[in-house]
């Protein structure tokens, strides 16, 4: 099928969040469609035990349950019980690209890419 544009109707972006078994961090460039936008709705079926978020203005983390939205630019900080894989659902509206205020001192941001980062210790 294609569009007035005669573009090609292309399969819908959904990608996947691999977490491993411990802490991990977890974010979205992206605004999230709004029924699939909590952490218990985009960690569906993921056994997690505990999540946290860090209050730049405040400088405290916050304990969060897993109807806390993720927001983009925004991080948690999750205790993953058991390997696995979480999915981002995407807005359908257009959105202007995410930004987030930063306060001086120590903040908790993300990674504005959907693409996964490794991180080697040294």
């Amino acid at each position: 099928m294609r569009d007035t544009l005669g573009i090609e109707d292309l399969e819908p972006l959904s990608p996947l969040i691999h977490l491993q078994q411990g802490w991990n961090i977890i974010s979205t460039p992206i605004t999230l469609d709004a029924n699939r936008d909590s952490l218990n709705e985009v960690l569906f079926g993921l056994d997690w035990t505990v999540a946290y978020t860090f209050c730049g203005a405040t400088q405290q983390w916050v304990l969060l349950n897993g109807a806390h939205i993720l927001r983009p630019c925004g991080a948690v900080y999750i205790n993953i019980q058991e390997e696995g894989t979480g999915q981002i659902v995407p807005d359908s509206g257009i959105s202007a690209p995410p930004s987030k205020e930063l306060h001086y001192r120590w903040n908790l941001i993300s990674l504005a890419s959907l693409e996964g980062m490794d991180v080697e210790l040294h």
